[in-house]
């Protein structure tokens, strides 16, 4: 319980930033506001609250069995992360990783898919 109260506690932080975003949407248009501001914060409330709720959420499911280190999930990540270290260590979630699925559709070997969680 402690760490849900410190991480609504730093959350609270975006709220300025959020109702600035807001208001200049509503205000000077879609043309000149930078909506990637609004995007981050919702995403990591809604990652941190689900997982504190613990409500099922797609995510990559790993089998270290499978991976063959052909490093084709690397080159195909937009967000330049390390994939093959990730399959072969077991670890299925990064920060990062905006979920695309493009190391799941080049994994020869089917050592990556997306999953419900």
């Amino acid at each position: 319980m402690v760490f849900l109260s410190i991480s609504v506690y730093g959350y609270l932080a975006y709220l300025p930033v959020i109702l600035v975003v807001y208001i200049l949407s509503l205000t000077v248009g879609k043309g000149n506001v930078p909506y990637d501001l609004l995007d981050v914060p919702l995403m990591m409330i809604g990652s941190r609250l689900g997982k504190t709720l613990r409500i099922p959420y797609w995510g990559l499911g790993v089998d270290t069995d499978k991976c063959m280190g052909c490093k084709r999930c690397n080159k195909a990540c937009s967000m330049s992360l390390d994939i093959m270290t990730m399959v072969q260590s077991g670890e299925s979630q990064h920060h990062d990783c905006i979920q695309c699925g493009a190391c799941v559709d080049v994994c020869p070997k089917n050592a990556i898919e997306l999953k419900v969680q």
